[in-house]
Order: C-alpha cells, then structure tokens, then sequence
C-alpha cells in the first residue's frame, strides 16, 4: 500500500481524540482507504465538569463549519504560459536540456492541440526556450509502481506570454483563447469495497486525473459532498450516467462542462467508464482498462480537453480581426460598468476596447478583436456572463450583461 496522507481537523481543547481518518493515492498496489460514513450522534447526558470543554469543542468545529462554508469548492488556477517537464535533477544543464520540452508543453496548452509540436516552424523556436525563461521551480513528486516507492521530480518553468504569443501567430498556430471551461467531475470509485464519490477534500487520491487536465489548460473541480450534493444525486446515479441528476447536481459550481466517470477494481486490474457533458450535449462517452488506475486517470483526462478543444479551441479564430461594434443591455450600475469592462478585457480575443456612448438603455462599445464575433460568441458560451440575444439595433449585435 502506497503511503497514506492523514487529513487532522483542528484540535479542539479535550482530554483525548479520536484518530483522523486516512486516505492514500491510487495506484497498481493494494487498494486505498476510503473514509467511512460518519458515525451517528448519539445524544448522552454531560458531566457539568466536562461542558466547558465541549462548548470550546463546538466554537472549534462552528468555525470551521462556517470557514469551510465561506470557502466553498474551487477549481485549481491554471498559467497557461507555464510548462512542466520531468528532470533527472536540479542541475543547469538538466534544466537547460528540459526547457524546450517544457515550452513544447505550452504550445499544447494554449493551442488544445497535442500535436501542434509536430509543426516544423514550432519546432524551430523551441531553442529560444532559455531566453523566454521568466522563471522557474521543482516539484518532487512520490509515487508507487509495482510495489515499490518512486519519486521524480518536475521542472515547473514560466515563459513570456508576449515571446510566447508572438511565437505561436508566426508559427500559424490558433490559441485556445481564455477563458476556458472548467470540469466539475462527479467520480464513483469501488475498489472492491463498495462504490464512493470522490469528494474536493479527497482529491489528491485522484491526482493523476486533475494534473493531466491542468497540463492541457483546463481546471478540474471536484464537489463538496456535503448536504446539498448529497441530497442532489448518488453514487448510483453517477454509476448509472444519470444525466439528469448529474446536471441537477452540477447547477450549484456552475460549470458547463461535466465528467461523471466510475472507476473499478476487478481481477485484471481497473476498468473504467466515462461521459463527458456540455450544456445539454452529451459530448462524448467512452470506457477504459488497465492494470493501472493512475494511467486511466491521465488518459481520461486528456480524452476530456481533446473533446473540449474540438469544440472550442477550433472555433478560437473564425472571421475576420478587426474593429466590431456591439451594444450590451441589462447594465444598472457604475459597479456593472467596470465589471463588464473588466471581463472584456480578459478575454484573448479582445485586443483593446472603446466605450463610444449610452443610448437605449445600452452601452454601445467598439471592439478590436483577433478574429470575428462569431469567435466572441464561442468564446462567451463558457462563462456566460455576457450573452448574444439574437437582435440587431441599427445593424450592431445587442448582448445581455448578466455577471
């Protein structure tokens, strides 16, 4: 069994305390540890000598209710300038020699393409790797395979996104434009002990998955699992591909994009089924097997940004670059002003922007976009804050702002 990662609540002020539940990685060795139910509550009359401490003990666990309520599940932040590359140390000339590789890793993740390394005119650039270099770290990583304890480490370097941009227009290479659909996964995993969801707090178990997402540019979020999930769907549902309840369920970290996968131990190994959804499509389904969970992980994670980046990324450069007009409604407030500048701004796409004037209730703002507005459009359809109506005022698409 590969080595296990005790997660402690913080200690509250009591004579004694039960030991924290543990949780290990998968991998090809014995099967992890899932966490058990929690135990009922039984309610038992206190000794007044004891109630002090357990009230403490309740200001402990309120407070971390409330911080984990306020915190809520996220998606991991992704650089899309940053790319990692394994090393056989932390000498100069390892990192020298891994960098173009690292910058390869890059043009794979702002293009959504695994194969863009294979244009030549790409290739070519990859000797400027050292002088785009902003900087750099290591990441050691442990792992079990085969039985036995195995740890590698990752050079993690950031290159100039001006350098880099430059690089990849002159290569001919579309970028995947920001912002990018995050993945909320809903995983069932039986490792022959009963089929669980993989909840945020457990993520780390399924690294493999999370990590090859973020090495293509894409964020993983994982649920909560707490009442509201729990309410919401079950681990048979996930099993079953119940695509209404996963949908239901999903509402909450609104997300588009959703991976509902189970993953399970057998005589073999591990097999595996996924369906990827977007919206209300049923993107793409598919199964897997393997003696190692970690690598149908990774490959499920790939599998998932291809399905994504056939959709997106492709679409990132249709029409024409130019100046483009549009109208957006729905603005009430100083605060919504900035907020839809702001996000404007954020985007790939938009290579400047002008405010030109307020008239019916709009905002009327001139665009200098690297591509056509059907372009804008796609890249809008993930984060939906900004929405094409359908109408045309004075020849000039209208948009409804709704953050």
């Amino acid at each position: 069994m590969g080595a296990r990662r005790a997660l402690r609540l913080p200690q509250c002020p009591a004579r004694s305390s039960a030991p924290p539940h543990e949780m290990s990685g998968l991998n090809s060795s014995p099967s992890p540890r899932w966490n058990d139910p929690v135990p009922p509550i039984h309610s038992t009359a206190t000794p007044s000598s004891t109630r002090p401490i357990r009230a403490a003990c309740l200001r402990c666990l309120t407070a971390l209710l409330l911080l984990t309520i306020s915190l809520g599940s996220t998606a991991q932040s992704i650089d899309l300038y940053e790319g990692e590359t394994r090393v056989e140390d932390q000498s100069e000339g390892a990192r020298g020699a891994a960098l173009p590789q690292a910058l390869a890793n890059v043009a794979i993740k702002l293009s959504g393409d695994p194969q863009v390394v294979q244009n030549g005119a790409l290739a070519s650039g990859l000797g400027n790797a050292s002088e785009w270099m902003q900087n750099y770290r290591y990441r050691e990583d442990a792992r079990i395979e085969n039985g036995v304890p195995v740890r590698t480490q990752n050079l993690i370097a950031r290159f100039r996104p001006d350098a880099v941009d430059q690089w990849m227009r002159e290569s001919g290479i579309a970028v995947w434009p920001a912002p990018r659909p995050a993945i909320t996964v809903w995983l069932g995993i039986d490792d022959g002990r009963g089929a669980r969801l993989v909840a945020e707090a457990q993520a780390q178990a399924v690294n493999a998955l999370t990590r090859r997402a973020a090495e293509r540019g894409i964020a993983l979020l994982y649920p909560l699992l707490d009442i509201e999930d729990q309410s919401a769907i079950q681990v048979d549902q996930v099993w079953r591909e119940d695509l209404s309840a996963l949908r239901a369920a999903s509402a909450r970290y609104d997300n588009r994009a959703v991976l509902a996968g189970r993953l399970q131990r057998n005589d073999n190994g591990w097999s595996a089924g996924w369906v990827l959804l977007d919206g209300d499509d049923a993107l793409q389904r598919w199964s897997d097997a393997g003696p190692d969970a970690s690598a149908l992980l990774a490959r499920a994670g790939d599998t998932a940004v291809d399905a994504l980046a056939k959709r997106y990324a492709r679409a990132a450069l249709i029409g024409t670059p130019g100046r483009y007009r549009i109208a957006v409604s729905d603005l009430s407030s100083g605060v919504d002003y900035a907020q839809l500048s702001t996000y404007l701004r954020s985007l790939a796409l938009v290579r400047d922007l002008q405010i030109d004037a307020t008239r019916d209730g709009m905002l009327w703002i001139t665009l200098d976009l690297a591509a056509g507005l059907e372009s804008l459009d796609a890249s809008l359809a993930v984060s939906r804050q900004l929405i094409p109506v359908g109408q045309r005022l004075d020849d000039v698409p209208v948009y409804r702002w709704q953050p």
